[in-house]
């Protein structure tokens, strides 16, 4: 019997001198329709979000997310699936991206854009707060 352990997804920052590169990197033409659907699902989903930093991460399985930066501990979350719970920034923006990236998956069918969306996934399952991402997204 072959014990297979699962690889562990890492997340890293993406520097500051590299931070033109990314959105392209990950969303080529349509990078500006990517990015303002993460910030309009999380505008929509977010009462108090207002605007603000965000960092970008990459991820060791190719695919990447964006963390709305707020020193809040938890934020409320209502998702368009009738989720209502509150959860860290890092966790709602998460949520925002899985929603961008899917429709992305929709508007623009290609392995890259499935691959964005499913490898952040995959990540997700791996956080403490997985079970409010996965309940936000369901």
């Amino acid at each position: 019997m072959t014990n297979t352990a699962e690889k562990i997804i890492t997340a890293t920052i993406v520097p500051e001198d590299d931070r033109l590169d990314f959105l392209p990197k990950h969303f080529g033409d349509r990078l500006m329709y990517a990015e303002n659907k993460v910030y309009s699902h999380m505008s929509a989903m977010c009462e108090e979000y207002d605007g603000g930093y965000w960092e970008f991460y990459e991820l060791s399985n190719g695919s990447c997310f964006m963390v709305w930066e707020d020193d809040r501990k938890e934020v409320t979350v209502t998702s368009p699936n009738g989720y209502h719970g509150k959860m860290s920034p890092q966790a709602a923006s998460i949520v925002a991206c899985l929603f961008a990236f899917n429709s992305e998956c929709w508007s623009q069918p290609s392995d890259e854009t499935d691959n964005t969306y499913y490898g952040l996934l995959d990540y997700s399952r791996s956080l403490p707060e997985a079970d409010k991402i996965s309940a936000a997204i369901d």
